[in-house]
């Protein structure tokens, strides 16, 4: 039997950065909601040229639902079901930290 590769895209793998940073800080996995409140905040720091790679079309957490599937199809995290933080990260993102600068003006 062949075992295919499953490709995750930009949005996968942003989840999971997401994901890793949340655990770093906090100790804990995020839920899905708080995933996809990262997410639509991250989106809003993206450049044009790659917002179209990341699509966040409603509030529902359904698209990060699937992410996460597509995630632990790939082997990068494993979910443990109905558990609001059973998230397990196995590997590690691809891409670099996201960063968040305050905009404080004094």
């Amino acid at each position: 039997m062949v075992e295919h590769e499953v490709q995750i895209s930009f949005k996968d793998q942003l989840i999971l950065r997401i994901i890793h940073e949340q655990i770093a800080i906090y100790g804990m996995p995020p839920t899905n909601r708080e995933i996809l409140q990262e997410l639509k905040m991250a989106k809003l720091e993206l450049s044009d040229d790659i917002l179209e790679l990341v699509e966040i079309g409603s509030n529902s957490t359904s698209i990060v639902n699937h992410s996460l599937n597509n995630l632990q199809k790939a082997g990068f995290i494993e979910k443990a079901h109905y558990k609001n933080h059973g998230i397990k990260v196995l590997k590690e993102s691809i891409l670099p930290p996201i960063i968040r600068y305050s905009e404080d003006k004094k």
